[in-house]
Formats: structure tokens, C-alpha cells, sequence
């Protein structure tokens, strides 16, 4: 499996995306490349929280607001 080669400080994504992945499967790729990479997952359909056990990744109910996300 090829793998290239990520360097990232925060990633915040939504749970439901257009393609061949979801918000998920992201967060999964990317923990397992950077386990450290802080990831705030955002989403207004919240039942997919309990799916992921990873440090460092935090769930933002939609709507929310940028002193909720700073909070993070």
C-alpha cells in the first residue's frame, strides 16, 4: 500500500462528505498516519460519536459557533 506522506496540525472535518469516503474514515486514515493530530469532527447527524475511541478527536454538534470551535 503506497502511503503519502501527511503533515498536518489540526484537521476538522464534517462527518458527512461527498466522495468515496466519509468524515469517519478520514478521521481513521489520518489517525492512523498521525495519531497525535488533534481532529475536530463536525455534524449535525451526532449518532457516529460513540464509533471512534481516539485521543485527541473532538465532536462539534452543528450548528455551532467559532467560540464553541475555539473551546475545542
Amino acid at each position: 500500500m503506497q502511503h503519502n506522506w501527511v503533515d498536518a496540525d489540526l484537521l476538522i472535518t464534517d462527518l458527512r462528505m461527498p466522495g468515496s469516503i466519509d468524515g469517519l474514515e478520514l478521521v481513521q486514515r489520518l489517525h492512523d498516519l498521525l495519531a497525535q493530530v488533534p481532529i475536530v469532527v463536525a455534524s449535525g447527524f451526532h449518532a457516529a460519536a460513540n464509533t471512534l475511541d481516539y485521543d485527541h478527536v473532538h465532536w462539534l454538534s452543528k450548528p455551532f459557533t467559532l467560540t464553541q470551535l475555539q473551546a475545542i
